[in-house]
């Protein structure tokens, strides 16, 4: 005879089948890429996307602004960049 489900492990599943729906959905709403704005941006690359000066980017950095390090040049990814003005409102 086989066991029936306890109701944490129905629960459970049932979680992460909805988590996986609503992860659809969301991916499915959002554009796989921004044609306009590269991947990774130099500092006056990310003060054209912002429309600021290189001064503020400057002073964004200095507060803690996301960046990649390629060689020993800091690089910027837009979608970061924002994602932690937003988080911070710096």
């Amino acid at each position: 005879m086989k066991a029936q489900p306890t109701a944490e492990t129905f629960l459970e599943a049932f979680a992460e089948s909805i988590a996986a729906r609503v992860l659809e959905r969301i991916a499915a709403l959002m554009p796989s890429e921004r044609p306009d704005t590269p991947k990774l941006l130099d500092r006056a690359g990310l003060a054209i996307a912002l429309d600021v000066s290189v001064s503020s980017v400057d002073r964004l950095i200095a507060k803690g602004c996301p960046c990649i390090w390629v060689l020993d040049s800091r690089r910027f990814e837009f979608d970061s960049v924002m994602a932690w003005l937003k988080k911070t409102g710096a």
